[in-house]
C-alpha cells in the first residue's frame, strides 16, 4: 500500500501545470475512487468473490493501462504505470480477496 500511495499521491501533485497533467490527475483520482470502492466491497458481507474480482480486475487494468499513440503526436494518450509498479498488496487484493468471500 506504500508504494501505491507514493505513486498516486506523488504523480497527482506533480501534474498540475498542462491540459495533459489535468488529465492524468483526473485519471490518478479515478484510480483511488475505484480503490476505495475495492475496500468497500470488501467489507461488504453481500459481496461476491465473483462481482470483486471483476470490479478488481477492471482497477488493474486502468492501473496499468499502456499509453495510446505516439507521443509526438497531439492524440496521443499518456498510459498510468507500468507492471513493475504492482506491488505485493496490489498483488494480494488483486488474486486472494475473492477467494475468501
Amino acid at each position: 500500500m506504500d508504494r501505491l500511495c507514493e505513486l498516486m499521491i506523488s504523480d497527482l501533485y506533480r501534474k498540475t501545470t498542462n491540459e495533459e497533467s489535468i488529465t492524468q490527475a483526473i485519471q490518478i483520482r479515478a484510480l483511488w475512487d475505484q480503490f476505495s470502492e475495492l475496500y468497500h466491497l470488501i467489507q461488504d458481507k453481500n459481496t461476491t468473490g465473483e462481482f470483486f474480482r471483476y470490479k478488481a480486475k477492471s482497477w488493474l487494468d486502468a492501473f496499468t493501462a499502456p499509453s495510446i499513440g505516439h507521443p509526438n503526436k497531439s492524440d496521443f494518450v499518456r498510459g498510468m504505470y507500468h507492471v513493475q509498479d504492482i506491488t505485493p498488496y496490489i498483488h494480494v487484493v488483486m488474486t486472494e480477496i475473492d477467494g475468501v468471500m
